[in-house]
């Protein structure tokens, strides 16, 4: 199973799909952003993620885990499941009470490609537990913090900001010793698979 995994946007994902990708039918979970309290924020966020990924050729379909709907998709009808960016804790959550990690990994099975945007990259990794301090959400109080697991690497998006950068720094003195951590600017994305870690694409300049 190969990984696709941004910090924002989808640089490098058409070729990237190219050899992987049996078809163009795309499933865009936008669940992260449904936690955002401003709707403009909330919005761009969602269209961010669905401009990138139609730009990458990609035919789209949106499933939103907050909809009665979400519990009944077949996750390998897909050629692509992208998760989108928002809140990770939020999006971790709802995940869990879909069991998206069982149908998320048995869709990879059957050949469909798995891309993470931002907080849809993060939830793919080990845990959120590194990230409470530093990330500008919070989780519910008690909430459980493992990701999905899809991934031993946790990425951590928008290095380009200077306090995350700062705080990334931290995060990777404390736990990178546990677990692969990367950290990658907006224009930058990595591939992770049994051969390795590849990154694609460059820090887009402000």
């Amino acid at each position: 199973m190969a990984l696709y995994l941004s910090s924002r946007g989808a640089p490098g994902l058409e070729r990237f799909l190219e050899y992987r990708a049996a078809g163009t039918r795309t499933c865009l979970i936008p669940t992260a952003a449904n936690a955002l309290d401003d709707p403009e924020l909330r919005e761009s966020q969602f269209a961010q993620a669905l401009d990138a990924l139609q730009e990458a050729g990609l035919d789209v379909e949106i499933i939103d885990l907050d909809e009665p709907e979400a519990a009944d998709v077949r996750f390998d009808d897909f050629h692509v499941v992208a998760l989108g960016p928002g809140d990770p804790f939020y999006l971790l959550q709802q995940a869990r009470a879909h069991n998206l990690e069982y149908r998320l990994r048995q869709a990879a099975a059957h050949g469909t490609v798995i891309v993470g945007i931002g907080a849809g990259a993060m939830v793919l990794g080990p845990t959120l537990d590194p990230v409470v301090e530093a990330s500008r959400y919070a989780p519910e109080d008690g909430a459980y913090l493992e990701g999905l697991y899809l991934t031993e690497t946790l990425v951590l998006p928008h290095h380009n900001v200077e306090r995350r950068a700062h705080a990334h720094a931290e995060i990777i003195e404390r736990f990178g010793s546990q677990f692969p951590v990367v950290p990658l600017y907006d224009g930058q994305a990595i591939v992770v698979s049994s051969d390795g870690t590849t990154l694609i694409g460059e820090p887009a300049v402000a």
